[in-house]
């Protein structure tokens, strides 16, 4: 009998057969055996040579297979370590984040890094929108750093600076409010000031802050001209200086700041001058000295206090030369010696309202003796002289009668002798 063959596969089979018991192929057709042997062996070869030329294509693709497989195992390795570092940190889980990190490559560790910057600047956004609080700020930047360890962040310091003068400007809006409506104006205008511009209170802090200096210089010009009717135009015009200061250099309010400033000035002076001009028995205190002002004449001999005796006095020895001669008893009230040159200071004198340049020195008289003031000459505590205070004059200004003012400080206090 003549053995029947696959025509798929070549392998003998029989008759009846209705599909290969080797490879499975189906019969469609009546006749799908072949009975040909020749024929059998030729289809064997074909098929043996298609599968010699598939094995090669089979090794290929099962080892792009594997490689691919290996390749998905370490990178959904990878990337599980990574995802598990993040899901610790959102839930604060640190201990086992360290666990985790341990097997963390460097790779991944700068993609955790990176990360953790992105959140470092959701966070100060946050901030920045108010949606959380600088306690709620601070705990999540301080988390942060935790799970950083090491790690560079190179964000932080800045979004940490900004976030700091953030909370110090928005804490400083809030006590400028606090001062305002107790009505430290001052204290608030210095406290708006340290608003920055990033602080959404920014645009109505440049609004309070012209108001409140409008409230301020009122406040203060109102001071002014209280202390200008009760005459302490001292006062009066350090309010005024402050006023000017706090309002606006375009600001109609400066024109009468200004005209208020000079009024007070020239009130001041006449004040001043007042207080300083010498009438008989006038009494001067210093912290070293008691004076009394005794008069002042123009002569050219000076005496002691003392003339019912043997007395000496002193005589100019030029004739062309005068004295403008101005007494006072003086008494030392410290409780140490004090220089007798150093009493007269800043001396100048007015002749027919022209400022002359003079010549001047003193003498002391204590008894029947009178005596040159030197640089040595002192007086001692609780002791009392005559003080001679001598401006060298030209003989025709003596006989003129064209105004004399001499104006010094004795002791440092300001004296204004108007001799005619």
């Amino acid at each position: 009998m003549t053995p029947n063959y696959c025509p798929k596969c070549g392998n003998p089979m029989c008759n009846e057969e209705k599909s290969c018991p080797y490879c499975g192929h189906i019969f469609e057709d009546t006749n799908p055996i072949i009975e040909d042997t020749d024929t059998a062996i030729a289809s064997t070869a074909i098929v043996a040579k298609k599968q010699k030329k598939l094995r090669p294509l089979f090794l290929v693709l099962t080892m792009i297979i594997i490689l691919g497989g290996i390749t998905t195992f370490v990178v959904l390795n990878l990337n599980n370590n990574l995802k598990k570092a993040k899901n610790y940190y959102i839930s604060k889980d640190f201990d086992a984040f360290v666990e985790i990190e341990k097997k963390m490559s460097e790779e991944e560790k700068m993609d955790f890094a990176e990360y953790l910057e992105k959140d470092v600047e959701h966070i100060g956004n946050d901030y920045s929108n108010d949606t959380i609080t600088y306690a709620e700020t601070k705990e999540k930047m301080d988390t942060l750093m935790q799970f950083a360890q090491d790690l560079p962040i190179n964000n932080y310091k800045s979004t940490t600076e900004k976030i700091n003068a953030l909370h110090s400007s928005q804490s400083s809006y809030k006590e400028a409010i606090k001062k305002e409506r107790k009505g430290d104006y001052e204290d608030a205008i210095l406290l708006y000031k340290q608003v920055i511009e990033e602080d959404s209170n920014y645009s109505d802090t440049q609004e309070k802050l012209i108001t409140v200096k409008a409230k301020l210089v009122d406040d203060y010009t109102a001071k002014a001209i209280k202390n200008a009717q009760e005459e302490k135009y001292e006062s009066a015009l350090d309010y005024l200086e402050t006023a000017l200061f706090y309002v606006g250099s375009t600001s109609t309010s400066r024109k009468t700041l200004l005209a208020l400033q000079e009024e007070y000035t020239q009130k001041k002076e006449e004040q001043s001058r007042k207080k300083a001009l010498l009438t008989k028995k006038k009494e001067i205190k210093t912290s070293n000295i008691n004076a009394q002002f005794k008069n002042a004449k123009i002569t050219s001999e000076i005496y002691p206090d003392d003339t019912s005796g043997f007395y000496m006095y002193y005589k100019s020895k030029d004739t062309s030369e005068v004295y403008l001669d101005i007494q006072f008893k003086l008494k030392n009230s410290s409780s140490t010696s004090i220089e007798l040159e150093k009493l007269i200071s800043d001396i100048t004198v007015l002749y027919d309202g022209k400022e002359k340049v003079i010549s001047y020195g003193s003498m002391y008289s204590s008894g029947s003796s009178i005596d040159t003031v030197e640089r040595w000459s002192t007086l001692s505590a609780g002791k009392e002289v005559t003080f001679h205070f001598l401006i060298i004059l030209p003989t025709k200004l003596s006989e003129s009668d064209a105004p004399l003012e001499v104006e010094f400080y004795l002791d440092g206090e300001r004296q204004i002798l108007v001799y005619r």
